[in-house]
């Protein structure tokens, strides 16, 4: 039996373990990360965008600029496209500035971002083993992987896990004062401090195509897109491009009455969405069906024993707000328990946490969720028009490319959703006597600071 001392426990290893990590460790609090998967094991094709909130954090941690150059080719347009098939006719483009001139651009939906740290555009197969690399180089973080946490006891005192070294087949006792699950949808924590998601179970079914056709890129006619969506009446689907030269994310959006994955052939799906024939090769490099939800848990703690990211909140990916709403839960709990473990901070502070980070994920879920029927709404009505030659035609491109950007523009350039969430219930420090009248995704930068909205007045801690 191996035993190990630490202060604090991350059980999971992905980018809001990681980061839940280094905050901690930058401000001096030892950390044990625990997590199944091999040094080095790629996560998942998923999660392309990390928004301006969590560069930001990034930046204070000294690591935005490894972040910053990863991912798409400097000079890669980072732009949303909208087209009658990949290969097909641009019906309207939301433009976004390339990685090269994201701290420069001027004018269009996503510049004069009011912050140093605009957002960045790349895949989580990127971004995880930066963040990896940075977190295992620094001090006061122990990464224990192929180790899994399969139950832990707390009391009064700190927290007892056991896990497993599952490739040396030992037993490990990870004693700790706190322990933070960011251990995913399918968290062991969450069910071990007796939460439960609730929500809505479907939203929308998706088959997701990872593969590698360098001839594609060959056969766009138009300026590059980092993610172009094909709107037609026969398959609409949104292709992402991975590197920037020869790999592609597909996803094939089932329609409501497609329940069954495979009532839908891929091979057919996928060509349909790129615009291409049977000649066109491609090789598939992975593959995934899932079903974009709308869950939060009805608890994100129990005493010592915290959620974070997926282990508390699942839902569509839409408007990217998935890891990153992950992150903000993170970097949120992590300075409470750096006071509470240093003694600057009583216990009571810790209530905090769920008091804000619930309120607020549950708002992002509604708003994910609806935008996501609404766009399910507007691909249901693509007309059959939208294909032809002459007027007809091209009245009715114009016709959905205008729809397609005024709904998709405040996803993709969401400075609201960055800026506009506020939390009312505060527990500890201050309390809101007068909410700002907008939701969270209509904020628009005024240049006013947040207390020319609202009053704000001092309270002492509550339990």
């Amino acid at each position: 039996m191996k035993t190990i001392q630490t202060q604090v426990l991350i059980v999971g290893a992905g980018p809001v373990g990681l980061t839940a990590a280094m905050d901690l460790a930058s401000r001096g609090i030892d950390v044990v990360v625990a997590e199944i998967r091999r040094a080095g094991e790629p996560p998942n094709v998923k999660c392309n965008h990390v928004s301006a909130r969590s560069m930001e954090v990034f930046r204070r941690l000294g690591i935005v600029q490894h972040v910053r150059e990863g991912g798409l080719p400097a000079d890669f347009p980072n732009d949303c496209a909208y087209r009658t098939a990949v290969v097909g006719r641009e019906l309207t483009r939301i433009p976004i500035p390339s990685r090269q001139d994201r701290y420069t651009a001027t004018g269009g939906p996503d510049t004069d971002w009011p912050t140093p740290e605009p957002p960045h555009r790349i895949n989580q197969i990127y971004l995880e083993p930066i963040l990896f690399a940075c977190a295992e180089a620094q001090r006061g973080i122990t990464i224990l992987n192929r180790v899994e946490v399969d139950e832990f006891d707390q009391d009064d005192n700190g927290v007892i896990a056991r896990a497993r070294d599952l490739d040396a087949d030992q037993d490990i006792t990870i004693t700790a004062d706190y322990l933070i699950g960011c251990d995913g949808g399918r968290s062991t924590v969450r069910k071990l401090i007796g939460s439960r998601l609730s929500g809505t179970d479907v939203v929308q079914r998706v088959q997701s195509t990872y593969i590698h056709a360098p001839a594609l890129k060959e056969l766009i006619i138009q300026k590059p897109a980092w993610m172009t969506m094909s709107l037609n009446p026969r398959r609409c689907g949104t292709t992402v491009s991975i590197d920037g030269r020869d790999n592609w994310l597909i996803h094939n959006h089932l329609a409501a009455e497609e329940v069954e994955f495979d009532s839908v052939d891929r091979d057919w799906a996928l060509r349909t969405i790129l615009g291409v024939d049977a000649r066109f090769r491609y090789e598939i490099i992975s593959k995934e069906d899932w079903i974009g939800r709308r869950l939060v848990a009805d608890r994100f703690r129990d005493r010592r024993a915290f959620i974070c990211g997926d282990a508390a909140h699942l839902w569509i990916p839409y408007a990217g707000y998935g890891m990153n709403a992950g992150i903000a839960d993170a970097v949120d709990l992590c300075w409470m328990l750096a006071g509470v473990i240093k003694g600057w901070a009583a216990p009571a502070l810790l209530d905090a946490y769920e008091a804000e980070r619930q309120p607020i994920t549950e708002q992002v879920s509604h708003f994910a969720m609806n935008h996501a029927l609404a766009v399910m709404s507007q691909r249901r009505a693509v007309p059959a028009e939208v294909e032809m030659d002459g007027p007809a035609g091209d009245a009715a491109r114009d016709k959905v490319g205008k729809a397609a950007y005024d709904l998709n523009v405040q996803q993709y350039c969401c400075a609201g959703l960055n800026f506009g969430y506020y939390y009312d219930r505060q527990p500890m420090a201050w309390a809101i006597s007068r909410r700002p009248q907008y939701p969270a995704h209509a904020h628009r930068m005024s240049g006013s600071p947040m207390d020319a909205r609202c009053s704000t007045r001092w309270a002492r801690p509550t339990r």
